[in-house]
């Protein structure tokens, strides 16, 4: 979409065309809960996607269970060492963060969450099995001023490299990043693992 602010919901849409589900943008919105004046949360995805496909997983350095208890006193501890990107995730988030805790609160019962930090060895493992939407450093990714975050759908590797679609604006198909880059620079830290029928084929290039 030309807002320029669809990159979860498009890596939504690839995730479930993955398992023959079609959805519309409205559909997707409606079930993501989009809204114009926020941010969408990685979790919000990963618990849709949960709705149609088994097996899916979502995991984070973030404390989800503690965010869903403490909220925004946790955030600010959480990014006490990042102010700015604190301030900016502010400026997209419901009034003191409330909305998002929600969020919080129905991930943590879904019980598709895990507190982890991930590193290239899990993403070479996760490939084997599943299809990874994975939130990234935009500024770092796309090597300019942006401040914020985007979102990614990796469906593939090299030995050296993730291959991934990028929603864009503009979408790209078939990017590749180092793996080394992506873990020091670009990778932020919510990942949602989404299960693959059939197994891909990664290539060893």
């Amino acid at each position: 979409l030309s807002d320029n602010n669809h990159c979860l919901q498009a890596s939504v849409l690839m995730a479930l065309d993955s398992h023959g589900i079609k959805l519309s943008w409205d559909e997707v919105d409606k079930l993501t809960k989009y809204d114009v004046n926020f941010y969408s949360w990685t979790a919000v995805g990963a618990m849709v996607l949960a709705k149609f496909i088994p097996g899916v997983k979502f995991m984070s350095r973030m404390d989800y269970p503690e965010f869903s208890k403490r909220g925004e006193d946790y955030l600010k501890e959480y990014w006490q060492n990042d102010k700015d990107h604190y301030e900016l995730q502010k400026k997209g988030a419901s009034m003191n963060f409330i909305k998002e805790q929600n969020i919080s609160r129905n991930l943590v019962k879904n019980n598709i969450y895990e507190n982890k930090d991930i590193s290239v060895k899990d993403f070479d493992d996760f490939l084997e099995k599943y299809f990874i939407i994975t939130l990234v450093n935009t500024s770092e990714l796309y090597q300019n001023n942006y401040k914020g975050s985007h979102f990614i759908f990796i469906f593939d590797q090299t030995k050296t490299d993730f291959i991934f679609h990028d929603p864009g604006l503009p979408p790209v198909e078939s990017c590749h990043i180092s793996k080394d880059r992506y873990i020091k620079e670009i990778f932020v830290s919510d990942t949602i693992l989404i299960t693959v029928t059939p197994l891909p084929t990664t290539s060893n290039a």
